[in-house]
């Protein structure tokens, strides 16, 4: 989750971006970065016309997502390995995320504020001995506040990144994405889910159904000796099968010590492409769906990201395990 960080961005020689490209250059610039050759692209892999960036682009060949929704932004490097005693801190902390969605989940329901959600899933992390990661989070772009909360809500043709507010109160119908991640002994669990707010019309029932299903989807191929395309490409193609577009500016990061380490996993890209896949890889799985067309936009706050044609949007994360033989999910007890 969350976007790149300046400082991630000043290290690095190609980024893609989508319909926001220019705002992202104007926001460098403003920034103060200088000395590095940025790539601005749409989600074609066309190069933008920015007018006031004095930079040049340039596409890379492997380059096969967009900007990270949480992932340092060199598809393709290497996952970090972790060790027995790494994995087991791991779990601990996506144990932690799975018992606040179960909390969560018993007070999504028309009247609650997004900012009772947040307050109960804070208090149940800090019971747990873990810490909200999100709260405080500095995206490290000027005029971009630290991210307030401890999760993210995101409703209806909001697509992520959502922020919890007392005037924000939940309605018959609504369709609430949620995503959060717990930090608990230097590691962190990363998940999202959409929930159903009561009852609401069966086709944002069926697009909440796929979002979910497209993850197990991409996951058939999250064993030793595939790529991270394999997995991508999974996603992608069930969710174009449905009828329904993939983000394309955002995707899913190894995770660990970091919240967000690579590789980049795109929700959409070439099988057979990317890292290969080895025992003991952690990482954040994360198709963001939306009923219409895939282009999005970013409001006045700094982070929230909505569906341009107001069509609804889905979230659906887990933290995984690659093993000897399946992947385990770390973030489902």
């Amino acid at each position: 989750m969350f976007g790149l960080e300046m400082d991630q961005i000043a290290k690095i020689k190609v980024i893609g971006v989508g319909g926001g490209g220019c705002n992202a250059v104007n926001r460098m610039i403003e920034s103060g970065v200088k000395g590095v050759d940025f790539i601005v692209a749409n989600t074609d892999l066309q190069v933008l016309n920015c007018s006031n960036a004095p930079i040049k682009i340039q596409i890379g060949a492997e380059l096969t997502g967009g900007r990270g929704a949480g992932a340092k932004p060199e598809i393709g490097r290497e996952a970090a390995m972790e060790s027995k005693k790494e994995i087991e801190a791991m779990r601990e902390a996506c144990k932690v995320v799975a018992i606040t969605y179960q909390e969560l989940e018993k007070h999504i329901k028309p009247g609650v504020t997004t900012f009772e959600l947040d307050q109960i899933a804070e208090k149940t992390m800090k019971s747990l001995g873990a810490i909200p990661a999100e709260k405080g989070y500095d995206p490290g772009i000027r005029g971009i506040p630290k991210f307030p909360a401890s999760i993210c809500v995101s409703i209806n043709d909001e697509v992520i990144h959502g922020i919890p507010s007392k005037n924000r109160v939940l309605k018959n119908g609504d369709l609430v994405s949620i995503d959060t991640v717990a930090l608990k002994n230097g590691y962190n669990g990363d998940a999202a889910r959409t929930f159903v707010v009561g009852k609401t019309s069966k086709e944002n029932q069926r697009l909440v159904d796929v979002t979910k299903q497209a993850f197990f989807e991409g996951i058939k191929f999250a064993t030793p000796g595939n790529r991270i395309g394999d997995v991508c490409h999974a996603i992608g193609e069930y969710v174009h099968s449905q009828g329904f577009s993939v983000v394309r500016e955002f995707q899913g990061h190894g995770i660990g010590k970091e919240m967000h380490e690579d590789p980049g996993i795109p929700n959409y890209g070439k099988a057979g492409r990317g890292i290969r896949l080895e025992p003991g890889m952690t990482l954040a799985i994360e198709p963001m769906v939306i009923q219409g067309k895939p282009n999005i936009l970013e409001l006045e706050d700094g982070w929230t990201i909505i569906t341009e044609d107001g069509s609804m949007a889905a979230h659906y994360e887990n933290t995984i395990l690659i093993t000897e033989k399946e992947p385990e999910i770390l973030t489902i007890l």
